[in-house]
């Protein structure tokens, strides 16, 4: 499937590599995107993180976390559905 991919956020991470984050759609799923470079731009690791109840429509912050993790924050659409 042709897979659709906004990059919009790129931060600084604690072990001087880099995070690019944003969303991707395809035919099949939508959600958010990360991607993760060390600091001499090698790929460590990408991962998709799917929408499963409402769709994430823009990614708007992510930051990193104390124990080296990320926490992101975006959009939703159709919250007025969410229960």
């Amino acid at each position: 499937s042709n897979r659709t991919e906004h990059l919009s956020i790129l931060k600084n991470t604690a072990d001087g590599g880099y995070l690019i984050a944003g969303n991707y759609a395809d035919s099949a799923s939508n959600g958010c995107v990360l991607i993760k470079y060390n600091a001499n731009l090698t790929l460590e690791w990408r991962q998709l993180h799917p929408n499963s109840v409402t769709t994430l429509t823009s990614l708007l912050s992510i930051k990193q976390t104390a124990d080296g993790g990320f926490i992101y924050t975006g959009e939703l659409a159709n919250v007025a559905s969410m229960v």
